[in-house]
């Protein structure tokens, strides 16, 4: 549940409103098992697999936001940047739900609920790996990704 915990962290850094105001959970969230094989850079390419698919619905609660101090277009344009910037796991961007409860001139309770979709990825490894996969010993790892932003090719 690493974009719940990303984006629970950008609310709070945000400044909008005291953190202790923000309160953020995990709903409905399932495990698709995968098996697909995967070669994951961690540093050393190693074989792995996407050990499963995790599902769920983040639901941010911000109590008592000082709309008039900080607008809600400004709340709901960093919550966006953060979608473009990461999306789900998938080629879709999430589309978050928002309800706002304005209390009084000044304030309102929000919520935002955002569908993530994430892959959970296991590498090979016989010495500190924990889970067993048809004789084989896994380690929970997160891939690092590399992108070639330019490149010459010879023929």
């Amino acid at each position: 549940m690493r974009q719940l915990d990303e984006l629970h962290a950008l609310l709070i850094n945000l400044d909008l409103v005291a953190a202790e105001n923000i309160d953020s959970v995990a709903d409905e969230p399932k495990i698709i098992p995968s098996g697909k094989v995967a070669t994951l850079d961690t540093g050393l390419n190693a074989p792995g697999i996407v050990l499963y698919r995790q599902t769920y619905t983040a639901v941010f609660n911000i109590d008592d936001y000082p709309f008039n101090e900080h607008p809600v277009k400004e709340l709901f344009g960093q919550i966006s940047a953060y979608l473009l910037d990461n999306g789900n796991g998938t080629d879709e961007i999430p589309q978050p739900e928002t309800n706002v409860d304005v209390l009084d001139n000044d304030t309102a309770n929000i919520e935002v609920r955002i569908k993530f979709e994430q892959d959970v990825y296991a590498v090979e490894d016989a010495v500190n790996g924990t889970i067993t996969i048809k004789n084989k010993k896994y380690r929970v790892a997160d891939p690092e990704i590399d992108y070639v932003l330019s490149g010459d090719v010879v023929t």
